[in-house]
């Protein structure tokens, strides 16, 4: 399966019962959280989603 933000959003809302806007705002906390870790150099890892890092080795 593929899809975008949008998409992701939505998919978001329906299976959350929640609104798109209360989605939309979860999502772009986790990505802002991921984001911040990187940009600070750390990992992050979300066990049973996957691992984040910047190692240019």
């Amino acid at each position: 399966m593929s899809m975008n933000k949008p998409e992701l959003v939505t998919w978001m809302a329906k299976r959350g019962n929640i609104s798109k806007t209360e989605a939309k705002n979860a999502l772009e906390l986790t990505i802002g959280a991921i984001s911040e870790a990187l940009k600070s150099g750390e990992s992050i890892t979300l066990i049973g989603f996957g691992t984040f890092n910047l190692n240019y080795s």
